[in-house]
């Protein structure tokens, strides 16, 4: 076997100033980050207001009651999105109805929104999966006016449809700031909207939340740091590389099993307040946010380049203003490759996304197909895009 240094599937770096800040916010020092934070995201993301919130999806939840949103209405989400949503809605006692993904980019268009259209529909939630925009301005066209638009943007920070960043299209976006995100906060999220009326409602939702744990803040600093220990480049090969291959052998993918949130917890766990760490983390990164997006697209771009000259199948850019975190390839053999390719030093993930079921059990074939053979090529700044696609042509030589 032939390989370069092995690298992980998520980006070798530490959160800038975890440690300190970690510290700073258990001994209680200071209580402020958030609105100087919010203030600077809205300037960068091109928005009116910007809410930081204690997870996406208490976000969400704030943004659906201030829609007079109710228990039993219906909500429309994409057939193939993050189980955590759904998972969510359901518990909050929404009903559900999904609408199809397109088969070359894997979101909803306005063709799909209107046929999944009911009575009693009162809120539609398009998926900017990856980071690859849904076409907000034909979905917005078909959605009626008594029908709230909310962008599930949790992976698309800073990216824009057509010009506009998402958000401008419905009554707000959400984005997610866990672990391996564009910003990595280890948890927390940003409501983003251009209504000044939905920003004050969502800030009253978050004053009503518990506060986090000081507990959880240290564990989760604690497993951040080790992640980092662990992928960095000197070490990721000597110990946790070995590790990963090993618990593979027994059908284990050991990361996807520990960090990935398939959406079976209660509400109360994820709707928490902010701490202030969020805020004064988040603001750390925003100077380079704008050069890392940029190395980001041109990355995905020659990725996919590649996989077209190779007539692989992948996930299509909907737009250049996406913001992907991954490029997403297609592949029938998806499971053999990804242990292939991890052999070769190379370690990806398969789709955490999932084909949904509505409430009366039909699925997408689309979606379905798109999570048996979806595998995520990285793009994080410890890897080059010639890397990837070496790897990767070893490993189809494999197979």
């Amino acid at each position: 076997m032939s390989m370069l240094s092995p690298t992980p599937r998520l980006r070798p770096t530490a959160v800038p100033g975890l440690s300190s800040e970690t510290v700073t916010s258990l001994l209680g020092r200071k209580s402020d980050g958030l609105e100087k934070f919010e203030s600077a995201a809205a300037a960068v993301l091109g928005v009116q207001q910007a809410v930081v919130v204690g997870s996406a999806r208490a976000g969400l939840g704030a943004l659906l009651a201030h829609a007079g949103c109710r228990p039993g209405d219906e909500i429309i989400v994409p057939s193939y999105t993050a189980p955590c949503v759904p998972g969510f809605l359901r518990a909050l006692g929404y009903q559900l109805r999904i609408a199809n993904v397109c088969e070359r980019r894997l979101v909803v268009t306005g063709d799909t929104v209107a046929a999944a259209l009911g009575p009693r529909t009162r809120a539609v939630i398009p998926t900017h999966v990856e980071g690859v925009t849904a076409p907000m301005a034909e979905i917005s066209q078909v959605v009626p006016a008594h029908v709230v638009i909310i962008e599930d943007a949790a992976h698309a920070v800073g990216a824009e449809v057509d010009g506009r960043p998402v958000g401008s299209y419905g009554n707000a976006a959400i984005h997610s700031f866990g672990k391996g995100k564009h910003i990595n906060t280890m948890f927390g999220g940003l409501v983003v909207t251009d209504d000044p009326a939905v920003a004050a409602a969502v800030r009253t939702a978050r004053a009503t939340l518990p506060p986090p744990s000081r507990t959880r803040l240290l564990i989760s600093a604690l497993l951040e740091l080790g992640i980092a220990a662990a992928t960095h480049p000197k070490l990721y090969p000597i110990f946790l590389h070995p590790v990963i291959r090993v618990f593979d052998r027994f059908g284990v993918d050991l990361p996807t099993r520990l960090f990935e949130d398939e959406g079976q917890g209660v509400p109360e766990a994820v709707t928490r307040q902010p701490p202030p760490t969020v805020g004064r983390l988040a603001l750390r990164q925003l100077n380079g946010f704008a050069t890392e997006r940029c190395r980001r697209r041109a990355a995905a771009f020659a990725i996919r380049e590649a996989l077209c000259e190779r007539d692989l199948r992948y996930q299509e850019a909907n737009d250049p203003g996406d913001h992907p975190l991954f490029v997403t390839l297609l592949h029938h053999r998806r499971d053999q490759l990804r242990r292939v390719l991890l052999d070769e030093g190379q370690d990806t993930q398969p789709t955490w996304m999932r084909s949904i079921e509505d409430d009366v059990g039909r699925q997408d074939p689309v979606a379905q197909r798109a999570e048996r053979e979806g595998l995520y090529l990285p793009i994080h700044v410890g890897v080059t895009p010639e890397s990837v696609i070496a790897a990767l042509d070893r490993a189809l030589g494999r197979i």
